[in-house]
């Protein structure tokens, strides 16, 4: 691994959530002392979203690693469609947050638009999850090792948790995040599982050749 490359993306992505901190406070959402200050009697400050520290403390570190230690295939056909897909898919979630920031508003999104650390977050988002997409579907050089795939759903397993949590005595994990979360488990894990069967199957296939040839 290389270890310049990977505090060089460690530093940029916590950058990126510190730039959102910063957003936030211009905009008057960075806590919720200062959102009471301005007349904002309900909703979710910046420090509040557990999103955020686990995109400092879980996401920022998982993608310096994988950055600094394969090469993904960006340029490549697949490639191209995940991110279309990918994007897309942030552009529904981003809307259907715009909807819900109206009566709950937060700090990347309310009064029915997405505020400037909302769109920061979206472009670090879709990067994210292309990134880990493309280590998904085996589109890296070399190929990222079984270990590894474990290492990160075990370490994007409680992330979904955070990406949900507003730590405040006044939030309560309700119905609705319970399910969301537990569907993102799941795909998480079977995507997993789908993942290293199919590296077991290719490593059995090359043996098979090998011995062949023998």
């Amino acid at each position: 691994m290389n270890w310049v490359r990977f505090l060089f993306f460690l530093t940029l992505g916590v950058a990126i959530v510190l730039a959102q901190a910063v957003a936030s406070w211009f905009d008057g959402y960075l806590t919720q002392a200062q959102m009471h200050s301005r007349g904002i009697a309900h909703g979710w400050s910046f420090l509040e979203h557990g999103g955020m520290w686990g995109d400092a403390f879980i996401i920022s570190p998982l993608l310096a690693y994988i950055l600094s230690k394969y090469r993904l295939a960006y340029f490549s056909k697949a490639s191209v469609f995940v991110v279309i897909a990918v994007t897309l898919a942030a552009l529904a979630m981003g809307y259907a947050y715009q909807r819900t920031g109206m009566t709950s508003p937060e700090a990347h999104t309310h009064d029915g638009a997405t505020t400037l650390a909302g769109l920061i977050h979206g472009v670090f988002a879709i990067f994210a999850i292309w990134t880990c997409s493309l280590v998904y579907l085996d589109l890296t050089s070399p190929p990222v090792a079984k270990s590894d795939v474990i290492a990160f759903s075990l370490l994007l397993t409680p992330f979904f948790v955070l990406g949900v949590t507003k730590l405040s005595q006044h939030w309560s994990f309700g119905t609705l995040a319970i399910w969301q979360v537990a569907i993102e488990i799941a795909l998480l894990w079977a995507v997993t599982a789908g993942r290293l069967w199919s590296a077991r199957a290719v490593v059995r296939a090359r043996l098979g050749e090998t011995a062949r040839n023998a």
